[in-house]
């Protein structure tokens, strides 16, 4: 990391102290459901750090809790009885009033989507796969009109949540195929999050305290990899192309840039932020080292490493 990005040491002890308080809130309530966990995690960094409340996104608070779960299971503790979780409310605030946490990933997400040119397929067709990033189509849809509706139903599903039944009734006079809704809302949805979650990963604060991310695929007969003749890995593959052949990379890595998912159409993989915790309990050497010298490596592990 460049020197102009490190964070004062204050901040930094400060980011894991409250990642240890989540691990502790897990470890007390692991068997309430996922919901009510982040909703007691929410309030425990709205009470203790709230300033870091605009730095955290759902993905990663998602990644801490999964770890301490899985931490917690592994150790088989034996837990108090947990206290009584707080109201969920739909509004996003606590009982008093005061704002629970933003999710700038989803938000960032949103922006990167709404500001992406809207073109015909053909025009879009004949862009480079750098432009591409930078612009919105949707195969068979004709007129600029029809597309931004699409667009604007995706960036409305992605804000509000929704459901791939729902999705197809608001573009049902588009006439699309179902396979193709569900080509469209896979994809166009998963860019736009993989966008937002790359935009709070970027983040100072974040990107010293998750260096890691983990590449997980769908191991179903859709995945595609037995697509033959492609000058690129396929989507299993990229479990086994990390640091030490795992599916784990710095997060930092071309490799894992260039095929952020979705990198096709219909690309169902997703990537999960890591702590360096994380890494080192997943085997990972260069995270062990660092863990226990608190040096960072010189020389970053990269893919095929």
């Amino acid at each position: 990391m460049n020197a102009d990005t490190q964070l004062p040491p204050e901040t930094s002890r400060r980011i894991r102290a409250v990642h240890r308080r989540v691990r502790r809130i897990v470890r007390e309530n692991n068997h309430l459901p996922y919901a009510m966990i982040l909703a007691l995690v929410a309030a425990e960094i709205r009470k203790f750090a709230p300033e870091l409340g605009r730095s955290l996104a759902p993905a990663l608070l998602r990644a801490w809790i999964r770890s301490a779960r899985r931490l917690s299971r592994s150790a088989d503790l034996v837990r108090a009885p947990a206290p009584p979780p707080p109201p969920i409310l739909p509004t996003g605030v606590l009982a008093s009033g005061a704002p629970i946490l933003r999710w700038p990933a989803i938000e960032s997400g949103v922006k990167d989507l709404l500001a992406r040119q809207v073109l015909t397929w053909p025009e879009f067709a004949r862009l480079t796969n750098e432009a591409r990033n930078t612009a919105f189509s949707v195969a068979r849809v004709i007129t600029e009109g029809g597309i931004e509706s699409i667009q604007t139903a995706v960036a409305r599903g992605l804000a509000e949540g929704t459901t791939l039944r729902r999705f197809a009734g608001e573009i049902a006079d588009a006439g699309l195929s179902p396979g193709q809704v569900e080509t469209v809302f896979r994809t166009q949805i998963g860019q736009a999050q993989a966008a937002g979650m790359r935009a709070v990963l970027d983040h100072p604060a974040v990107a010293s305290e998750f260096p890691y991310l983990a590449y997980h695929a769908v191991h179903d007969s859709r995945t595609g990899d037995k697509v033959l003749g492609l000058p690129c890995p396929t989507h299993l593959m990229m479990e086994q192309l990390g640091i030490q052949g795992t599916n784990i990379y710095r997060a930092d890595d071309p490799v894992i840039i260039k095929f952020s998912p979705p990198w096709r159409w219909n690309c169902r993989c997703h990537v999960s932020p890591l702590s360096l915790e994380d890494a080192a309990a997943a085997g990972i050497r260069e995270a062990q080292k660092w863990l226990r010298t608190g040096i960072p490596p010189i020389s970053p592990a990269r893919a095929w490493g």
